[in-house]
């Protein structure tokens, strides 16, 4: 899929917007994203023991993977 001649031309706004948007929606809700998946797949775990901190470093670890994935796609 190819872009058009707008989205070509006025790329660097678009991404600017997009992060820009990324970045202010953390005043909205200043729960961290790996958290609030944590509270969803055990609602009664609490994140500070060591079952909890397990929990967020195998979240933070898919994540990590996914973004590796991402960039050797990109790449």
């Amino acid at each position: 899929m190819r872009a058009s001649e707008w989205e070509f031309r006025y790329r660097f706004w678009i991404i600017c917007t997009l992060f820009t948007a990324a970045f202010y929606s953390y005043r909205l809700d200043h729960t961290n994203v790996g958290v609030a998946v944590a509270h969803l797949l055990s609602p009664g775990t609490d994140l500070d023991t060591p079952a909890g901190r397990g929990i967020l470093r195998a979240i933070f670890l898919f994540a990590a993977l996914l973004a590796v994935a991402g960039a050797a796609l990109r790449s």
